[in-house]
């Protein structure tokens, strides 16, 4: 439900650079990749990567964020539900993100991160900014 819905929200997002962090098995970049955008996928483990389809950097979230030189239009992060350090993270996606370019971080309903823009499905909740925002 949450993955029709964020893809719903971005609508056409064809060409366009695609950055999921914490991917697991890459269903949203696979996704990404289906409606055109051009998608990178970081996880620290590639055991649960699911296709081939996608390129697929094996790096920790934040260290690729502290050192990579690409840029993004979207970023969308799904960190596990034990991550503490979503500051950080909010912190080093300005980095990476293009001018215009929007971060997506899907978290706990519970928590909040003062987004203008925050949707809660359940036990999960998407938030978004725009680089100007954060």
């Amino acid at each position: 439900m949450l993955k029709m819905a964020l893809f719903n929200i971005l609508g056409d997002i064809e060409g366009l650079s695609f950055l999921e962090l914490f991917a697991g098995s890459g269903v949203i970049s696979l996704e990404a990749k289906n409606r055109g955008a051009k998608p990178v996928a970081v996880d620290i483990s590639s055991k649960n990567l699911k296709t081939k389809d996608i390129k697929f950097i094996k790096k920790d979230a934040l260290a690729f964020l502290k050192t990579t030189k690409e840029q993004f239009d979207i970023v969308f992060a799904d960190p596990p539900y034990k991550f503490s350090d979503y500051e950080k993270l909010i912190h080093l996606v300005k980095n990476v993100l293009s001018e215009g370019g929007l971060f997506i971080l899907e978290h706990s309903s519970k928590l909040d991160f003062g987004s203008k823009d925050k949707r809660i499905y359940g036990d999960s909740a998407i938030s978004f900014w725009y680089k100007e925002e954060l």
